[in-house]
């Protein structure tokens, strides 16, 4: 009996490890990773880039998105064309605003730089509440300029940025943050 349960568990453990991985995403998560990789230029042929892009942003594939995509080809005046090395996704969410997400790279770098910003809109009460936790958490933030309407934090030691506006009883906050994919 114990042989049958340990063989049940084996291959119910190795079913959902063969389930995971790019095949395991969504058909519109799918899609934005191949045309992030396609528009860069980077060569993925065993989907290893495109999984490393969706791990460092899983949280926001996670969510109730829609998305819409630029890259360098698309104004049409632009002298970049055929050059890659630029997408911009714009990702409304139903729970957690809107997200702008930059890859960019370089012919000469084997690396991707991921730029993402979050924008938050709200009531100016609860913006001024984040910003004033942010303020008196001297250690994890450090304020770099401050006004009667906005303020903007970065993270210490990070490549991440908070920033809080208000006026006219509503608030803004926008979060922003760098990150890469080595090739």
């Amino acid at each position: 009996m114990r042989v049958v349960l340990f063989l049940l568990l084996f291959v119910y453990a190795g079913g959902a490890f063969a389930l995971g991985g790019f095949d395991s995403f969504s058909e519109p998560t799918r899609n934005i990773l191949k045309t992030i990789v396609q528009e860069l230029e980077v060569s993925d042929q065993d989907n290893s880039v495109k999984e490393e892009i969706y791990n460092s942003l899983d949280y926001i594939f996670s969510a109730n998105y829609y998305a819409y995509w630029l890259g360098n080809n698309d104004l049409s005046k632009s002298k970049y064309e055929g050059k890659g090395g630029f997408v911009q996704y714009m990702m409304p969410t139903k729970e957690n605003g809107v997200y702008l997400v930059n890859f960019s790279k370089r012919p000469d770098v084997d690396q991707i730089i991921i730029t993402t910003s979050q924008i938050r809109h709200g009531s100016q009460e609860g913006a001024l509440e984040i910003y004033e936790k942010n303020k008196s958490d001297s250690d994890s933030y450090k304020l770099l300029k401050e006004t009667d309407s906005y303020a903007m934090f970065q993270k210490t030691g990070q490549v991440s940025f908070e920033i809080f506006n208000v006026g006219t009883g509503t608030g803004s906050a926008i979060y922003t943050s760098q990150t890469y994919v080595d090739l």
